[in-house]
């Protein structure tokens, strides 16, 4: 005889209604929309610095790329912020349902 397992799940908190809603949807598609633009902007840029042979090229591309960097660390670390603050800001119940 075998027990079936149950899944332990923990109700998310429902998501905020109003301007909160719309704040907390905005925070949460601006942060993921900075990650996919600084992805898709550093293949551009390494391959733009791959086929290059400019040195003065190069330069300007590897500040580019370093400008990418910081951009999307601080993107990573305001979310970090913002769920250090309070984890319920940032919870849409995307993943919830």
């Amino acid at each position: 005889m075998y027990h079936l397992l149950q899944p332990d799940i923990q109700p998310q908190p429902p998501v905020g209604s109003g301007i909160v809603g719309v704040l907390q949807w905005g925070m949460r598609t601006t942060i993921i929309l900075a990650g996919l633009l600084a992805f898709v902007y550093l293949i551009v840029i390494g391959f733009q610095y791959m086929l290059t042979d400019n040195i003065s090229n190069k330069s300007f591309l590897r500040k580019r790329i370093l400008e990418v960097l910081m951009g999307l660390i601080l993107a990573i670390g305001s979310y970090a912020i913002l769920s250090f603050i309070n984890p319920t800001i940032l919870n849409l119940g995307f993943f919830s349902r």
